[in-house]
């Protein structure tokens, strides 16, 4: 390699580390950053590298936000970007860690420390350090403190910090009264910010807050709401319900997870840490102590099963046009009935849910013949009113070439709200605690658990029409309205026969 080669090299590597923060930590740190970076550290190092004053970040639990406030503060220092920076953690000793990480790599990562020349300074303890830019020949002052240490009128050599980092500042005990969490926000979203350097005078100036959800009024949420703040959510699983890392966990393993919050009865929580999302309990119509769950069905024949099916109509132009966002999804639901011989108590089964977004007839159809196949269903249930009519035509054609027959009873749908139909029909079920669901039907549990706070309610709907009418079937009654119609039938008349 000719002389100064390597130089040239390792010049055009900063340049292109300076617009690429992710390439920056996987080249600079290969000890912190093991994995490949998922889509949402992009997002979260667009955001950190961006214009913006003022970002939040309200990441799930385990997605890695401490690291890359390190590596951020790392890229800020690296490139003299701040002359004085403030980390804010729950506690000093919180803090603390980061300001330590940062003086192990002035000290021991000589591929960063010498590439931007960087060494300690005349401080270099662990709540407070110098680092000292040899290229821009400044001191660069890093500050550890707590929530509720000395935050307000920081000023170092006549320079207020030009960034705030907030890491986690709140855990279940100050958040929670309405008392502490006005207090904490009151920290955060005033003095604190207020500390920050003036754009005038540091233009690059930022304030990061980052936290796990804990609470619907807690901070997080409400630099969530207020316009002022540049804020993102990242749940751990993405749109379209694939786990947002999958180098660090598979969907399968995640979903497996989540199932066992489930059976514990723990989705809020789940739902809360994971996928940041709060369910109140004052706001759903459903209560998630009677939902009962089923590991093993009893015996095929002694189930009486009902479809449904909550259909979606072809796209307006409109909604092809904007890819289907915001559309409704066709949903098929199978739910069993099945009464105890001793006891005659009753106990209904949701077998299986099929959803899909947007409108697919030969979908329809297929899983249509699939769940047939499946269940041997007593009969489907579909509205007979505007597109459910077109539907129930399809599937009774199609039955009619394959051979394969089972009765759809089409039904005109009340007058009252759908809100009121579901409700009614779910909660009388869930009432006498007779309602069981899989663990793995994870999307019908939260549904149940939110509602009516759903973005979407057709798998919710279309179980709670299967509900109803399992949940009113009556074997008796059943066997005498078949009998009744027998009595209509003609007798059978063969000219010839025997008598």
């Amino acid at each position: 390699m000719e002389p100064g080669h390597e130089q040239v090299q390792m010049s055009e590597m900063v340049q292109l580390c300076a617009v690429d923060s992710g390439l920056y930590g996987e080249f600079f740190f290969p000890k912190t950053v093991r994995q490949k970076s998922p889509p949402f550290h992009r997002l979260m190092d667009e955001k950190l590298d961006g214009p913006s004053r003022q970002v939040s970040f309200m990441v799930f639990r385990g997605g890695a936000k401490t690291t890359k406030v390190r590596l951020y503060l790392s890229k800020r220092i690296a490139y003299g970007i701040s002359r004085t920076i403030m980390l804010v953690g729950k506690s000093q000793d919180h803090s603390r860690r980061s300001v330590e990480w940062l003086m192990k790599q002035v000290e021991y990562n000589r591929l960063w420390a010498q590439t931007f020349q960087l060494r300690k300074g005349d401080k270099w303890a662990g709540e407070e350090i110098e680092i000292y830019h040899g290229a821009e020949d400044i001191p660069i002052r890093v500050i550890a403190v707590g929530i509720t240490g000395s935050t307000r009128g920081v000023n170092v050599d006549d320079y207020r910090p030009d960034l705030i980092v907030i890491d986690d500042p709140c855990d279940e005990e100050n958040t929670a009264t309405q008392e502490q969490r006005t207090k904490t926000e009151d920290l955060i979203l005033g003095s604190l910010k207020n500390s920050l350097a003036p754009a005038s005078e540091a233009p690059r100036a930022k304030i990061v807050l980052l936290q796990t959800l804990l609470h619907p009024s807690d901070v997080i949420s409400a630099s969530d709401s207020d316009p002022s703040w540049d804020s993102v959510r990242i749940s751990i699983f993405d749109a379209n319900g694939e786990s947002a890392w999958p180098e660090r966990w598979t969907t399968e393993t995640l979903k497996k997870e989540k199932e066992g919050y489930v059976v514990r009865g723990k989705l809020a929580l789940w739902s809360r840490e994971m996928e940041c999302k709060i369910v109140s309990g004052e706001l759903s119509a459903f209560r998630m102590d009677l939902v009962q769950y089923w590991e093993v069905l009893p015996d095929r024949d002694e189930l009486v099963v009902f479809l449904s099916v909550d259909p979606v109509p072809p796209p307006s132009e409109k909604a092809l046009m904007n890819g289907l966002k915001g559309n409704d999804s066709e949903a098929w639901a199978a739910v069993g009935v099945w009464i105890d011989p001793y006891s005659g108590v009753k106990k209904v089964y949701v077998l299986e849910t099929r959803v899909m977004k947007g409108h697919d007839p030969d979908w329809s159809i297929k899983t249509f013949f699939e769940m047939l196949d499946t269940w041997h269903p007593l009969r489907v249930k579909v509205e007979s009113v505007a597109y459910q009519r077109t539907l129930k035509w399809l599937l009774e054609r199609a039955m009619r070439a394959k051979g394969k027959y089972v009765m759809i009873d089409d039904h005109i749908p009340e007058r009252r709200k759908k809100t009121y139909r579901i409700i009614d029909s779910l909660g009388a079920c869930l009432g006498e605690r007779q309602l069981f669901l899989h663990p793995s039907q994870s999307s019908l549990v939260e549904a149940i658990q939110d509602y009516p706070n759903v973005s979407h309610d057709d798998e919710i709907e279309a179980v709670a029409v299967a509900v109803q009418e399992a949940f009113s079937w009556n074997g008796s009654t059943q066997i005498s309205n078949v009998i009744e119609a027998e009595k209509s039938y003609p007798d059978l008349f063969l000219p010839e026969a025997c008598p």
